[in-house]
């Protein structure tokens, strides 16, 4: 019985009925602050803006300020 239930959990989790693409999860502006280390130490600090759209022949443009 522990194995039927088993099965039918991973099934039921599995069936998904659409997935998104990576590209469309990440669609938006994105800012936070971007480390930079050398060597294991951190060196530098720089705030980020990332922007993701996708156009309508269905390509993402990915830009970082």
């Amino acid at each position: 019985m522990r194995k039927i239930l088993i099965i039918f959990f991973l099934f039921a989790c599995n069936a998904s009925p659409a997935q998104l693409l990576f590209g469309d999860r990440c669609i938006g502006t994105w800012k936070g602050m971007m480390h930079i280390f050398q060597l294991g130490k951190l060196r530098d600090s720089v705030e980020v803006k990332l922007t993701v759209v996708k156009d309508a022949t269905h390509v993402w443009t990915w830009r970082m300020e």
